[in-house]
């Protein structure tokens, strides 16, 4: 993904550097987000631009943390694309499962914490927001719901 927001960013006459206003990526484990921001950094590598910038977007586009308890106020996404795991939420220790219950009050009853992704996803400011997710049919069949996120901007204009 990240391959190709560099395309458009050249495309476009935008300066590599506004990458991470264009892409944000979630993971709640460390070594995942390392590694995604390692394969960023690489790419921006491959286009040229300097390994500590590229390191720097790279730790502003690509976050360790919980997505559904993260506060979400100032991001805006023209799209969500997700690849939620899926774990039940009676499979999360309590706490956790009851700050999701409250962070997202689609979780209810017996469910799959895809379902808080999701609703949270839904939730980003957009005109006209555009979600995908890659879900399983088994658990949506169960009635069971959750989803990683990828939050894109669309960009097509020169910044000021």
């Amino acid at each position: 993904m990240v391959e190709r927001l560099i395309e458009s960013c050249n495309r476009h006459g935008r300066p590599l550097s506004t990458v991470s206003e264009a892409l944000q990526a979630f993971d709640l484990l460390s070594v995942n987000a390392e590694l995604a921001q390692k394969a960023v950094t690489t790419a921006l590598n491959d286009a040229g631009v300097d390994n500590d910038e590229a390191r720097a977007i790279a730790g502003r586009t690509v976050h360790c943390a919980d997505f559904l308890l993260r506060r979400q106020d100032n991001l805006a996404a023209d799209f969500v694309v997700g690849n939620p795991p899926y774990i039940r939420l009676e499979d999360v220790p309590a706490a956790r499962g009851r700050a999701y219950r409250r962070a997202c009050p689609t979780m209810s009853g017996r469910s799959d914490i895809f379902v808080g992704f999701i609703e949270t996803g839904l939730k980003f400011k957009s005109p006209s927001p555009t979600t995908e997710s890659f879900l399983e049919s088994r658990p949506l069949r169960r009635r069971f719901s959750r989803f990683t996120l990828v939050l894109g901007r669309t960009v097509t204009k020169q910044p000021p």
